[in-house]
């Protein structure tokens, strides 16, 4: 891995990650009604990957980076969480607009790649009142991939992840693919998250990512505290 290509995943998924989440946590602060802030991770914000070092040192920031967030944030009613999908059925895992149930995954407890409608959901719900005081949490949505760690270290019986070439791709379904297909995963993701959140939105009414009864930002003297890394 040469530094361009380190640079290019970092400015991707960290460095991007933080101009939205600071543009809009700001947005949030100076609007005086709280909001949700809500970063895609992956299982690797948790797990390494051989062959991803690039990619498992971005995502393992940007869980860092929401945890801060809803530290700095929380005054302001304004909530931050990840969510960490598994392998989901995308074109960044060569399935695009393929049927998850259909394909088998035995190291998977529940035996498939995801839709990224389960993940859509689980945006929504975060996105919503009723998820009004969940922060800083990371929320793995892999089919329990992550819970297989030891079961699966313990069935591997080749050296063939430690002898693959470096710059070979990490594996079929899990090729790192162009910046232009992780833009468009993005955007079907965010037209899914609408989707659902539209029925819940009453004619007119407030954003549904608001909290119904954000408390009030006081603004008389306050003790001196840590100056905010990212909203102030």
């Amino acid at each position: 891995m040469t530094l361009g290509q380190w640079r290019h995943v970092m400015a991707t998924d960290l460095d991007g990650a933080f101009a939205c989440l600071q543009r809009a946590a700001r947005r949030m602060v100076a609007g005086g009604t709280g909001g949700r802030l809500i970063a895609v991770t992956s299982v690797h914000e948790h797990q390494p990957r051989v062959g991803s070092a690039a990619y498992d040192a971005a995502k393992h920031g940007l869980g860092g980076l929401i945890k801060t967030l809803a530290l700095e944030l929380g005054q302001y009613a304004i909530t931050a969480n990840c969510v960490a999908p598994g392998e989901i059925a995308t074109p960044m895992t060569g399935q695009e607009d393929q049927d998850p149930h259909a394909r088998h995954r035995p190291g998977v407890p529940l035996g498939r790649p995801g839709d990224a409608r389960e993940i859509a959901a689980v945006i929504a719900f975060l996105a919503s009142a009723q998820a009004s005081y969940v922060t800083g949490a990371t929320w793995p949505v892999d089919g329990g991939m992550l819970q297989m760690g030891p079961q699966a270290g313990s069935h591997v019986t080749t050296d063939e992840r430690r002898t693959r070439n470096p710059g070979e791709a990490a594996s079929p379904r899990r090729s790192r693919r162009p910046a232009s297909l992780a833009s468009c995963r993005r955007s079907r993701l965010v037209d899914m998250v609408a989707r659902v959140l539209e029925p819940h939105r009453p004619p007119g009414g407030p954003d549904i990512a608001r909290p119904a009864h954000p408390p009030r930002i006081l603004t008389g003297h306050q003790p001196e505290r840590p100056r905010a890394s990212v909203a102030i």
